[in-house]
């Protein structure tokens, strides 16, 4: 059947000035809101808020405009956002009435002429004006009478409006393109195409979406539109009929094919000619042109012009088969003769599919293919579940979508459709990569390892001609959890083929699936303008993979690098020589050269390059530390290192190095200690400024810290004597520093990496080491062509293959770490500055220490952290001299905030064993679930104690007690319930002993525990309504000068022991609460003593 065949293939491009090239738009959404339409007035709104954009609304050279129609038509005031446009359709135009075009058409001619009226009034020629109309319907015109039903009248009525509306547009001079939308089995399928230039049937929303995408997009891009008309000669008939218009591409070409058929009995003579004319708006000759019938050829169906013939000659044919089942009912022969041919469609394009679904084939514009296949097998199996409803009667498919869907999409699918937006823009790839030049030489010995796909079988220098190129693969759910998934490339297309676009994981043989392709591979420029075609692509399905919004976008390619320079960092492969390692490092710098291209090429603000203002950022970076905190991820800052080594001198890169290194120190010091209280941030920046005649502590192995340094350094600590201590020691030894107890320093520096782009002690000395190999190689590389020319010469076959090898394994040595960091001297470049900045991120967000920056010049990190903690002392003195303990009243006169009771007392003590309190502390609650939360809390805290544990504060400035008030009217309460005696010296020394045991406080400190034993006799007093005495200051490290009543020792140790009358009592109330059957004063368990006490 093909061997009848001629396709005409046109192409011409129109020339002229920037002012003929640009278009104005006109466009009219004229939409029907009649009562049939409540169900689809959402979808219509929806759509309509697609295509009115809040960029379209905003563009001057587009004027956009809405027509509401049922029994009568109006226009909708347009908004400034699509958003106000949908919310009005929705609200003030809801459905009802009845259909009426000729009140739709009028509608729109008004505003049509009145908008081209505004253009022309400025000057522009109406011809280059574009009017495109688009209608939305559900029914046909019910607008003669009677009104409300189908009548042939109103069909009538409706067909001179839509001619008088079409002649209209032929008498303005301008290009139009009118399109109708129509939904359900109620319109008129054959009125809806008379009307149009292209009709869509929308029985579901996708092809809405579908229309929206290609039709409706081609219509609003295009830059006018054509009438063709062929001269055939004799014997030549058209396979289908001529399309009405046709649309300009912006840049302005026209390509448009036309389908001939063969019917002559002799052959045509090959001096015949077609002769193409394209008329304008106005029947003024626009292109003209002929050609012979000797210049048909027979196409070869491997190429990519056979392969494309046979799609759409198998499209052709699926719009012969829907133009032959128009407006009748088949027979069974001629349902069974047309179910051949659907087959025969499928069948026809199966060496094309099989072709493209090959991983290994060698084949060109492998997914325009697949995605023209894609589209084909739609409508193929559209016309298929058609034929179905022919068969109903024969047992064939019951579903039943009526005579009208049937005749609609029959109307729609014998339409020639434009190219959908994804198959459009493989198409644009396919012409660009024709127009890049082949490699010039052979790859060499390592281009070809390194450029190798083993899933296409194909090299670099292979997929070119296939307008292909090598991108790098990526596993992961999401653009955070993207890691390298192998130092293999793939070509881009087969991967699009193997994922679905991305849509699925790519399995390999014998190793991890992928899921995403991320940077390309630089191997020469030719190569390079291949990658270019697929990078917005690229980032296209990064973007849409979680990634977040940069801009320009191509900075996601350094995101990537930074992470595949993490991974290096991190041991992957840099503390090794072997082969696979080295290919490893070669494919690092590989990605540095593919990104440093990128970014390169990427032109911003006119003159310089994306690279440059990396280049400025890096500059920002090492010149001004505060704005190093603006910089999300370490290792982009790294990578930047990599691509302008060349651009910088030797001692900028490690310049560059070492402010990382600060930085990523910062952040982890920072990590460790957000969440520290201000006292133990305090005791950290004193335990690094001390002093040492000797510098061993730098020869102290990383591999030592422990977590029982902080309490080490907690027992050394005197914050009332540590002042005058930083003191002395900035005046006999100024600038020099010795941390106190080294376990501290390298316990917190020495924290693993994690997610947030910070890096740890070994990755910061692998970063050291590589800046500092690296940098030597470029200085060696300056004699020769540079180190990115140097490098690409290895991709290709230059002659002396000795020396390329060479250069391979001096690029790859480069990146080989032999030595981990083993002491903090291979850490620590400056080691005093260490020290200095890690006190001063300790006090950093101190209130105290943002007031003496303010205040005070630059001064030692000694003396800031003297002055912090003699301010914190001085208000803590003032605030428990002002908050006295006079009574069982709370000490300040209203509520405070946990901030405020933490600025004037402190931090509460902690226990010294959280495992053993967590275990006491679980089974008391559970032994005593009907008491209060805080009488639970009181228990526990005297159980860890009977258990052997304590309680430790932060420092002795830090004197809050949880519960002190609350806790001691608890136990007056108890006390009072069970009948036991509240009042007079023996009992306040009772209760004052048993306090100490349900308080949390260091019982370690015996004038703590004194100064706490007077506080509590105070509140005691207080609840028996005893006369107060003198007041005493509200912190246990103040000593105050009381009456001699009040001076009573009591005795820490003794304390522990209450009397056998009050357990008793206890253990008693604990009994009948837990329903315990034991007798009254018998013996029980000690862990019950303990938990019921």
């Amino acid at each position: 059947e093909y061997s009848s065949l001629l396709r005409c293939n046109v192409k011409c491009q129109f020339l002229g000035d920037d002012s003929e090239k640009r278009r104005f738009k006109v466009l009219v959404a004229i939409l029907d809101n009649s009562g049939s339409m409540s169900r689809q007035w959402p979808l219509v709104v929806q759509a309509i808020g697609r295509v009115y954009s809040d960029e379209l609304l905003a563009n001057p050279s587009v004027s956009l405009n809405t027509v509401a129609y049922n029994t009568h038509a109006d226009e909708v005031k347009m908004p400034t956002s699509s958003e106000q446009l949908q919310r009005s359709l929705r609200l003030s135009y809801s459905p009802g009435g009845i259909t009426n075009f000729q009140a739709a058409f009028e509608r729109a001619k008004k505003i049509i002429l009145r908008e081209v009226t505004k253009f022309t009034a400025k000057g522009i020629k109406s011809s280059h004006i574009d009017v495109t109309a688009l209608l939305f319907t559900d029914g046909e015109d019910t607008s003669a009478p009677p009104l409300g039903h189908k009548t042939e009248a109103a069909t009538k009525k409706a067909r001179a409006a839509g001619d008088a509306f079409r002649y209209f547009l032929e008498t303005m001079d301008c290009p139009s393109f009118v399109s109708v939308a129509a939904f359900g089995e109620h319109h008129n399928p054959e009125q809806c195409q008379y009307l149009s230039d292209r009709y869509y049937y929308i029985n579901r929303e996708e092809v809405l979406s579908e229309w929206l995408a290609g039709g409706l997009s081609e219509s609003l891009q295009s830059s006018g539109f054509v009438n063709p008309k062929l001269h055939l000669p004799k014997g030549l008939i058209m396979a289908e009929p001529l399309p009405r218009n046709i649309g300009i591409n912006p840049d302005g070409c026209i390509e448009q094919e036309f389908w001939l058929r063969d019917e002559s009995s002799e052959g045509l003579s090959q001096t015949e000619e077609v002769k193409v004319i394209m008329e304008s708006v106005g029947s003024q000759t626009a292109i003209q042109g002929s050609t012979a019938l000797s210049s048909a050829t027979v196409i070869c169906s491997e190429t990519l012009q056979g392969r494309t013939f046979l799609i759409e000659s198998a499209e052709m044919q699926l719009r012969q088969i829907a133009l032959e089942l128009r407006g009748k009912r088949p027979s069974p022969t001629e349902l069974a003769l047309l179910r051949e041919k659907l087959m025969g469609v499928k069948e026809s394009v199966r060496s094309v599919l099989e072709a493209a679904s090959d991983p290994k084939s060698k084949i060109q514009g492998r997914c325009l293919l697949l995605t023209r296949l894609d589209d084909l097998e739609i409508r193929r199996n559209r016309l298929s579940y058609t034929l179905g409803h022919f068969e109903v009667e024969k047992g064939g498919d019951a579903r039943s979508i009526g005579a009208v869907g049937i005749d609609a999409v029959l109307r729609d699918a014998s339409q020639k459709v434009p190219l959908s937006n994804t198959a459009r823009e493989w198409l644009r790839i396919v012409d660009a990569s024709n127009a890049i030049l082949p490699m010039k030489k052979e790859l060499s010995t390592y281009g070809k390892s390194s450029t190798f796909d083993s899933i296409s079988g194909c090299d670099a220098k292979m997929t070119m001609p296939l307008g292909n190129a090598m991108f790098y693969r990526l596993h992961g759910e999401s653009f955070s959890t993207l890691v390298d998934c192998s130092d293999e490339p793939i070509a881009y297309e087969v991967f699009s083929m193997l994922s679905g676009s991305g849509k699925k994981a790519v399995a390999m043989n014998g190793g991890e699936s992928f899921t995403r392709v991320g940077i390309p591979m630089y191997v020469t420029p030719e190569h390079f303008r291949c990658v270019q075609l697929f990078l917005p692509a690229v980032m296209d399905q990064l973007s849409d993979n979680g990634a977040p919004k940069h801009s320009p976008t191509e900075k996601l390619f350094l995101e990537l690098l930074g992470r595949s320079l993490a991974s290096s960092l991190r041991g992957s492969g840099l503390n090794s020589s072997s082969s696979g390692t080295n290919r490893h490092n070669l494919t690092l710098l590989q990605k540095t050269r593919s990104v440093r291209a990128i970014l390169d090429s990427k032109i911003k603000d006119g003159s310089k390059s994306l690279l440059d203002e990396l280049i400025k950022s890096a500059e920002t970076f090492i010149n001004d530390p505060e704005s190093r905190i603006h910089v999300t991820n370490i290792y982009e800052m790294a990578s930047i290192g990599l691509l302008v080594a060349e651009n910088w001198p030797s001692h900028c890169i490690v310049q560059l190095g070492e402010a990382i290194i600060e930085e990523s120190m910062r952040r982890i010091i920072i990590s460790k200690i957000q969440n520290k209280s201000e006292s133990e941030r305090i005791q950290l920046a004193w335990s690094v400024l001390g002093h040492s005649t000797s510098g061993t502590w730098l020869d102290f192995p990383l591999k030592d810290s422990n977590t029982k340094a902080t309490q080490s350094c907690n027992e050394q600590f005197d914050m009332l004597a540590a002042c005058d201590d930083l003191k002395y020691l900035e005046e006999k030894f100024p600038g020099v520093y010795s941390p106190r107890n080294v376990v501290t320093l390298v316990h917190i520096l020495n924290s693993p990496s994690v997610p947030d782009g910070r890096m740890g002690l070994s990755e910061c000395y692998a970063l050291r080491s590589l800046y500092q190999k690296f940098t030597t190689l470029v200085e060696d590389a300056r004699i020769d062509r540079g180190v990115w020319n140097l490098f690409d010469s290895l991709m290709l076959e230059e002659g002396d293959t000795t020396k390329q090898e060479e250069i391979v394994r001096k690029f790859g040595a480069a990146f080989v770490l032999e030595d981990t960091p083993q002491t903090l001297r291979d850490i620590l470049a400056e080691p005093m500055k260490s020290l200095s900045q890690f006190a001063v991120h300790c006090l950093r967000g101190l209130s105290f220490f943002q007031n003496n920056k303010q205040n005070n010049e630059q001064i030692s990190p000694r003396l800031e952290l003297a002055s912090v903690i003699d301010s914190i002392v001085t208000e803590r003195e003032e605030c428990a001299r002002k908050y006295i303990i006079k009574d069982a009243n709370y000490p300040s006169p209203g509520p405070m905030s946990a901030e405020q009771w933490a600025k004037n007392w402190g931090s509460e003590a902690s226990p010294a064993d959280p495992i053993l309190y967590a275990k006491v502390r679980s089974r008391v609650h559970r032994n005593n679930f009907n008491k209060s939360l805080t009488v639970k809390e009181a228990l526990a805290d005297k159980a860890y104690r009977k258990h052997g544990g304590h309680f430790a504060f932060p420092s002795q400035l830090d004197t809050f007690i949880p519960g002190l008030h609350r806790r001691t009217r608890d136990l007056h309460n108890i006390w009072k319930q069970i009948g036991k005696e509240t009042r007079g010296p023996l009992a306040r020394k009772n209760a004052v002993e048993e306090m100490l045991l349900r308080l949390r406080w260091d019982s370690r400190d015996k004038a703590a525990g004194t100064k706490l034993s007077k506080i509590v006799g105070v509140i005691w007093d207080g609840l028996e309504n005893r006369p107060a005495g003198l007041p005493i200051s509200s912190a246990l490290w103040l000593h105050d000068i009381s009456s001699d009543d009040d001076e009573i020792d009591y005795d820490s140790d003794n304390s522990r022991e209450t009397s056998k009358e009050m357990e008793g009592k206890e253990i008693f109330v604990t009994e009948k609460c837990n329903s315990r059957i034991y007798e009254k004063g018998g013996d029980a368990d000690e862990w019950s003593v303990i938990t019921g006490g």
